[in-house]
């Protein structure tokens, strides 16, 4: 990137240099990559306010998208047909994790 630049690169690498221990950066991109970073802080700001920051988390997958709405949202009932097949083993893991108070499929 230079002072010239419109816009940033996008990275395309999947695999970065090993970071000094204690130190930030990237390290492989389904964790953490410069263009993915980039567009969560865009997208904050573009859904926040300056009393209110927002902040957007992309995920590398769907099923990655899933995990992290349901873990978070932990509902008692999912109403679920058919589907991939990691969602329900997603649903299964909630139900174990919360004694099977969450995330029981509806069928």
């Amino acid at each position: 990137a230079t002072a010239h630049d419109v816009s940033p690169p996008l990275s395309l690498s999947t695999t970065f240099t090993c970071p000094e221990p204690g130190s930030d950066g990237h390290v492989y991109s389904r964790i953490s990559n410069p263009t993915r970073e980039r567009c969560e802080t865009l997208l904050g700001a573009i859904e926040g306010t300056p009393s209110s920051p927002a902040r957007a988390v992309l995920y590398a997958s769907g099923l990655a998208a899933t995990f992290g709405a349901l873990s978070r949202l932990l509902p008692s009932r999912v109403a679920i047909s058919g589907g991939y097949h990691g969602t329900h083993q997603v649903l299964e893991q909630l139900q174990r994790i919360s004694g099977g108070a969450n995330c029981n499929p509806i069928q």
